[in-house]
C-alpha cells in the first residue's frame, strides 16, 4: 500500500473539509463531521482531519498511479475551493505501509 499525506495551514481548515467531502458525496462514498471525513475513491481512500487551523489529508492507494490520482483530484479541487486565495497541496510520499 502506498501512502501520502499533504497538510494545509488555513483559517478556513474547517470549511475546506466540509466543502470537499460535501462536494464528493455526489460521485464517491464519503463519510463526514465538522471535525473528519474519509472518502473512498475507486483508487484508494483519503483520510481528511483537522489539526487546529491545519488540514490534514492522508491517501491510501494500492500502487504510485492509484496514489498520484486521488492526489490529483484532491489539488485540482483545492485550487478549485481557494480561486480567490490560491493553494497548492504539498504532497510528501511516507515509506511503503505494511
Amino acid at each position: 500500500m502506498k501512502t501520502s499525506q499533504a497538510r494545509l495551514a488555513t483559517p478556513l481548515a474547517r470549511r475546506y473539509l466540509t466543502a470537499l467531502c460535501s462536494h464528493f458525496t455526489r460521485k464517491i462514498q464519503v463519510e463526514y463531521t465538522d471535525e473528519r471525513g474519509v472518502a473512498t475513491f475507486p483508487q484508494g481512500v483519503c483520510e481528511l482531519s483537522l489539526d487546529g487551523d491545519v488540514l490534514v489529508l492522508k491517501c491510501r492507494g494500492a500502487d504510485d498511479d492509484a496514489l498520484a490520482s486521488i492526489e490529483r483530484v484532491l489539488s485540482l479541487h483545492m485550487r478549485l475551493f481557494t480561486r480567490r486565495d490560491p493553494v497548492t497541496l504539498e504532497w510528501r510520499r511516507d515509506e511503503v505501509e505494511k
